[in-house]
Order: structure tokens, then C-alpha cells, then sequence
């Protein structure tokens, strides 16, 4: 008799997948739900930590401290298999270690976008990145990043960033030697790069880009907007940008407000819906605007 009142069980793969769903929709429950059951807890945790921003110079850390600390070190698999996309801001020398331990533990990451980078250890940077065999989607300063390898081994760091799809360049594309060599990237469809509409050989290099890439789906040039208002988005794309004489649809000029790249909350969300950041989204749906009304004046009518 007493079975006839026992609650339902459901099989344990549904009931995972409940969980996880819950844990996606509404981030902010998972610390709430790890407390229901250890099966339960080892099913939230790993998304938890899928996505992770650090910023040192706030002393920012979410989704908490603990990705600093021994447990890095302690737990090194959960970091492996859970996280996937990180953002990190760095000023001090003294940062590299822990930065350097975190991309050496989380080698699954498919995205990393690294602020600030000194000059300090880039060689170590480096390869630490072009280890990441699963990263797809790196924003970063090229440059920099490069400005300790010999310009006769440019060519094979390039090319240890075959896997790149989307890159985002937090530079002005003034150098040559970063310029001329993203051809070398095979599957890159996303670039982004810093546009001000006075930086000489700016567009001349963007037209290079556009003709030389041959997978390129999208150029997204981001302009810092320097009043904004709190109504206005985040991100927003000109549909007929004026004064810009590139007859390439794929060149969309994207005006952003600094807030939306410094904002951590913003970043997460977008992250763990795999929309890392706002702009990508933003110049695609410019692009696909163009394309079907072919009002870009360097479509040509049919």
C-alpha cells in the first residue's frame, strides 16, 4: 500500500535534462539547484562555469573567485570540460601567471577575448592561445600579440590560427604584417576592427581584406559612439554608412557605446547564448538587410 503513494520517478536522463534546462533559462538558480542533490550539483556545476570574465583591475570575477584560487589547480577536469568561452582584462606583469594557468587548464574554450595584454610574457600568451584547439572566435590586439615573433616566422604563427572563424581586431589594421596575412586563415567568415574615419589606409586595407579572404561573410568595422543615451542599443549598424567609399556589402560600419564593452553582465548572457558580443549579431542582420532589398550601392540591381 505504501508504494501507491510514493512520488513519480522519472528516468534520471530526463530528469537531467530538466535541470539543465532550468539551469539555462535562468542562470542565476544554478547555485540554488546544485543544493537539491549531489547528482543534481554535478550536473549544474560544469555550466556554471561555461562562461567566465575576469577583470583584474576591477578586481572583477564572476562567476566567482574560485577560478583564481587553488581550485583551478585542484579541479583541473571540471575546468577542461565546462568552460568554453572566457573574457579577460589585464594590466600588471604580475597577472600573466594566473592568466597563463587558467588558458593552460581551460583547453576546451571556443572563445577568448583578452583586453589590455602587456608586453610582458607574450611569448608565453601565445602559445598558450595557439594551443586552444577548439578556439574559433579570438578577440584580441593581433599586433601586440605578435610584436615578439621574428618577422620571418610570421607566416607559421598565422597559420597555427587556421581553426579562427571569428576575429575581432582591437587595432586600427594599420600593420602591414597583420593585414596582408589574414588570407592565411582559412575559415575565417567574421572579422572585426577598430574604424575611425580619419586613420590613414584604413579603408584601403579593409577593401584588401574584403578581396583577399575568400570565405569572408563579414566585415564589421566599430566606431565608438561618444554620446549616447540609455535608451539607445548597445550596438547598432548603419544600413547606407555615408562618406565610406567601399562598394562591398559585407563592410558594415557598426557604432557602439562604451558601455556595452565593459559591461560584464552583458557579456555573460550573450556568452552562454553563444552570442559573443552584440556586434557579430548586429552586422549580420545589417547584411542580410542589404542583400534582400539590394539597396547597398554596391549591390548591383538585377
Amino acid at each position: 500500500m505504501e508504494s501507491a503513494f510514493l512520488p513519480p520517478t522519472l528516468p534520471q536522463e530526463l530528469e537531467r535534462k530538466i535541470f539543465e534546462l532550468a539551469a539555462t533559462a535562468f542562470h542565476g538558480s544554478i547555485r540554488a539547484l546544485r543544493l537539491v542533490a549531489w547528482r543534481v550539483n554535478a550536473w549544474g556545476e560544469p555550466l556554471l562555469y561555461r562562461a567566465i570574465y575576469i577583470d583584474y583591475d576591477q578586481d572583477y570575477v564572476n562567476p566567482g573567485s574560485d577560478v583564481l584560487t587553488a581550485d583551478l589547480v585542484r579541479r583541473p577536469a571540471l575546468f577542461r570540460d565546462a568552460v568554453r568561452h572566457v573574457s579577460m582584462y589585464i594590466q600588471l606583469r604580475e597577472d600573466h601567471p594566473a592568466v597563463l594557468c587558467l588558458l593552460a587548464t581551460c583547453t576546451g574554450l571556443e572563445t577568448l577575448c583578452l583586453r589590455k595584454t602587456p608586453d610582458a610574457s607574450n611569448a608565453r600568451l601565445l602559445q598558450h592561445i595557439q594551443a586552444l584547439e577548439s578556439l574559433t572566435r579570438l578577440h584580441i590586439n593581433f599586433e601586440d600579440l605578435l610584436s615578439r615573433v621574428p618577422r620571418t616566422e610570421l607566416d607559421r604563427a598565422f597559420d597555427k590560427f587556421a581553426r579562427i572563424t571569428h576575429l575581432e581586431l582591437r587595432e586600427h589594421l594599420h600593420s602591414e604584417e597583420v593585414c596582408s596575412r589574414l588570407e592565411r586563415l582559412p575559415r575565417l567568415t567574421h572579422v572585426a576592427l577598430k574604424y575611425e574615419s580619419r586613420a590613414r589606409g584604413l579603408r584601403c586595407n579593409c577593401r584588401r581584406v574584403l578581396q583577399t579572404c575568400p570565405r569572408l561573410h563579414v566585415l564589421a568595422a566599430l566606431e565608438e559612439k561618444r554620446r549616447t543615451s540609455q535608451s539607445e542599443p548597445g550596438y547598432r549598424a548603419l544600413d547606407t554608412p555615408r562618406n565610406i567609399d567601399i562598394d562591398d556589402p559585407r563592410f558594415v560600419l557598426v557604432r557602439f557605446a562604451r558601455k556595452s564593452c565593459s559591461d560584464p553582465e552583458a557579456w555573460l548572457s550573450a556568452a552562454r547564448g553563444r552570442e559573443v558580443p552584440g556586434f557579430w549579431k548586429c552586422a549580420e542582420e545589417a547584411l542580410t538587410r542589404r542583400l534582400a532589398t539590394r539597396t547597398y550601392k554596391g549591390i548591383k540591381q538585377s
